[in-house]
């Protein structure tokens, strides 16, 4: 069984001032339709997780800076609205989503990350594409 991870870099999901880019995340969403129909076509084939960065420098694991934390809109890291955007463009293309929010504590011990990981494949195999975003610790002040 072969699964397709999607990760995007807040370059690719918002623009310098914020703004979410729909129009990429729309054909990104046309590609994980596509996948997701071939395969519901073939046997088990699940479509993994879409896994979107924002906040993130592409080389470093901590964030650039305070400033490069915030979320598409110049606001606090916000999953639930670039979430809201993924959701909108699958659903309208037949793609059940379900978002997952993970912390560091998420995998800090291997029961934690055994739960992840039996839960986004559960959600696979009820045939829905997770949606990944991390919420660092930090972000709670």
């Amino acid at each position: 069984m072969s699964s397709v991870v999607i990760k995007l870099g807040s370059s690719v999901v918002a623009e310098d001032d914020g703004t979410i880019r729909t129009d990429v995340l729309g054909r990104i969403c046309d590609d994980v339709a596509a996948l997701y129909g071939d395969a519901m076509s073939r046997s088990s084939s699940p479509v993994a997780p879409i896994a979107p960065r924002a906040g993130r420098d592409e080389d470093r694991s901590e964030p650039a800076s305070a400033s490069d934390r915030r979320a598409p809109g110049g606001q606090r890291d916000r999953p639930g609205q670039l979430y809201r955007v993924y959701d909108e463009l699958l659903q309208a293309r037949g793609v059940p989503t379900a978002q997952v929010l993970l912390t560091f504590f998420d995998m800090s011990a291997r029961t934690h990350y055994l739960n992840v990981r039996h839960t986004l494949a559960k959600l696979l195999d009820w045939r829905v594409v997770p949606v990944i975003n991390e919420k660092r610790h930090d972000d709670d002040r």
